[in-house]
C-alpha cells in the first residue's frame, strides 16, 4: 500500500506533467476571419505586437513581453500566451482601416491602446 506522501507526491507530478504539456500545445493556423490581424501592430508607447498566420504571436510592452507564443482568441479577449505565462488584451474596437490623408491607415483598439499595422501582411 502507497503511503499518503507518495500520493502527493505523484497527484502533484501528474499535474505538473500535464500543465507542462498544456503549456506546450500551440494553437493552430488562424480561421479566415482572423487573418486580417496578421502583422505588425505598434503603439504609440512603443509596444509591438506581431501576429502570422500560423497563429503564432510575438509581444513587447513596457513590463511583458512574450517571444514566439501562440495566439487564442476567447471572445473579447487576445492573448499572446507561452507557457504559464502571456499577455491578455481586450479587444475594445476591432480593425479599421482610416481612408484620410494619402495614405489608409489601418488599426485596432486593444486594452485602451490603439495599434497601428506597421505592414501588409505576407498572404
Amino acid at each position: 500500500m502507497r503511503s499518503h506522501r507518495s500520493r502527493r507526491t505523484t497527484r502533484w507530478l501528474s499535474l505538473l506533467l500535464l500543465a507542462g504539456l498544456a503549456g506546450c500545445i500551440r494553437g493552430g493556423p488562424l480561421g479566415e476571419g482572423q487573418l486580417p490581424l496578421v502583422g505588425t501592430w505598434v503603439s504609440a508607447s512603443g509596444a509591438r505586437l506581431v501576429i502570422r498566420a500560423d497563429g503564432s504571436c510575438d509581444y513587447e510592452g513596457a513590463t511583458e513581453q512574450v517571444a514566439d507564443g501562440s495566439l487564442v482568441m476567447l471572445g473579447t479577449t487576445l492573448r499572446c500566451k507561452r507557457f504559464f505565462g502571456g499577455v491578455s488584451l481586450t479587444v475594445d474596437r476591432g480593425l479599421v482601416t482610416d481612408h484620410r490623408g494619402t495614405r489608409p491607415r489601418t488599426y485596432l483598439t486593444l486594452s485602451g491602446v490603439e495599434y497601428t499595422r506597421r505592414d501588409a501582411p505576407d498572404d
